[in-house]
């Protein structure tokens, strides 16, 4: 079926006079990541910083390293280097040419 979208607003960092929010809206259906970086700051006008991202699969993006002459070397769960799983909902992966 057909996931829903699903949107988030987190505190992404307290500064000495505001609070930096990011708010993301994951619509996994279309493969897409829209998000906002909102800025609030006594005394100023509110600032946006837009984003967007499109998913792509760790096969996909092994293909695009190997058309451009890159090898995976390793491919981790998380930057602990944890043990990545077909499962796993993230990824760090490392190229070389």
């Amino acid at each position: 079926g057909v996931l829903p979208e699903q949107s988030d607003v987190v505190v992404k960092r307290w500064v000495p006079d505001g609070v930096v929010l990011f708010a993301a809206s994951n619509a996994p259906e279309d493969r897409r990541f829209d998000y906002q970086e909102i800025i609030l700051r006594h005394g100023e006008p509110v600032r946006l910083h837009p984003g967007h991202m499109r998913y792509m699969w760790p096969s996909e993006i092994d293909a695009l390293a190997a058309a451009h002459g890159l090898t995976l070397e390793s491919r981790w769960a998380d930057w602990e280097r944890g043990p990545y799983q077909p499962d796993s909902r993230k990824h760090v992966s490392v190229y070389t040419r």
